[in-house]
Formats: C-alpha cells, sequence, structure tokens
C-alpha cells in the first residue's frame, strides 16, 4: 500500500436529531499505516472497544504507543532559528527587527 504524508482531515461534526455525528471518512488508506508496520490486522477492531484487550494486537499497539518519543521537527526547528538569531544580536531593537522579519518571512 502507497502511503503519502499530508495533513489530515478531519470529519465535520454535525447536529442531527438532537445528536453530534461525524460526516465523513474516519479510515483512509494512511489510517493503517502503523497496522502495516507492526503486523497487525486490526479484526478487534470491528468489536465493541470494552472487548478489545481481549486482543495481542491490540496490547501491542497499545505497548507501541505508550513507548514512542514523538517530536515536533518543525517547532524545534523554528526554535532553534530564532534562538540563533536572537543570539546574534546583541541590541533589543535589533533583536524585534529580525525577529519582525523571520515572521514575515514564515
Amino acid at each position: 500500500m502507497d502511503y503519502k504524508p499530508g495533513k489530515l482531515e478531519f470529519p465535520k461534526m454535525i447536529q442531527r436529531d438532537g445528536e453530534i455525528k461525524l460526516e465523513g471518512r474516519l479510515m483512509t488508506p494512511n489510517t493503517w499505516l502503523i497496522f502495516s508496520i507492526l503486523g497487525l490486522d486490526g479484526e478487534w477492531l470491528e468489536l465493541p472497544v470494552k472487548d478489545w484487550e481481549n486482543f495481542s494486537d491490540f496490547s501491542k499497539l497499545c505497548k507501541f504507543a505508550t513507548k514512542i518519543k514523538v517530536v515536533n521537527d518543525i517547532v524545534e526547528r523554528g526554535i532553534k532559528l530564532i534562538q540563533d538569531f536572537i543570539g546574534n544580536s546583541h541590541v533589543e531593537e535589533q533583536r524585534q527587527c529580525l525577529l519582525q522579519v523571520v515572521e514575515y518571512h514564515r
């Protein structure tokens, strides 16, 4: 299966007949990437949530999800960029100008 990175399109929440419902696709081919990587079949997804704990695949996914380290590279790069700019200027007015240029450029 071909997995393409990109921004997620979340389903829309609508109110119908006094209930809030989700409209749109919740599962896409990209949803199965983690299942493919971990070698899981996801058969338990069709069962009630209360029964998921009985499946070893679910336990494996939970263990992976709680152990994985998540980083936000974009934010970290942005912070490093600002720190470098601020470190190179010693006058407050110069710092403010540099920050405005960086903000405008982004």
